[in-house]
C-alpha cells in the first residue's frame, strides 16, 4: 500500500480483525470501519479499480441446489477464498425471463 493509504474492510467475519502494527504506523495507514461505506467512497473505489484494471478474485459455483450445497459446505469448512459467487446458467435465465433465446430477451412478450 502507498503511504497514508486508507483500508476499508468490506466483509464481516466472526472473530477479531488483526493487522500488523508496525506497517500501520510506519506507513501512516488508516483503517476506516463501517457497515456500509458512503456512496462517494464506493464511487472512488470503483473508479480506482477501473483505472488500474483491478478485478475481484472469485470462486464460482453453479446456481443449482448442488452448487449451493457445495458453496455452503466450503464456506462452513473455511475453504472459500476471497468471494463465493453463485452463477446462473443461460438455461436458468431463459426460464426466468420466459424467452427461447437468452440474447433476445428485449423482444420477449411474456
Amino acid at each position: 500500500l502507498a503511504p497514508n493509504a486508507t483500508i476499508y474492510p468490506i466483509t464481516l467475519t466472526k472473530g477479531d480483525f488483526t493487522i500488523p502494527y508496525l506497517p500501520l504506523l510506519s506507513k501512516g495507514l488508516t483503517i476506516q470501519g463501517s457497515f456500509c461505506a458512503s456512496r462517494g467512497v464506493h464511487v472512488r473505489m470503483l473508479t480506482f479499480a477501473a483505472l488500474h484494471y483491478i478485478k475481484p478474485i472469485t470462486q464460482e459455483f453453479p446456481l443449482t441446489v448442488e452448487g449451493i450445497k457445495e458453496a455452503i459446505a466450503k464456506l462452513e469448512k473455511g475453504e472459500v477464498r476471497y468471494q463465493a459467487v453463485l452463477v446462473a446458467s443461460v438455461l436458468l435465465l431463459e426460464g426466468l425471463i420466459g424467452c427461447s433465446e437468452y440474447n433476445d430477451y428485449h423482444n420477449c412478450t411474456r
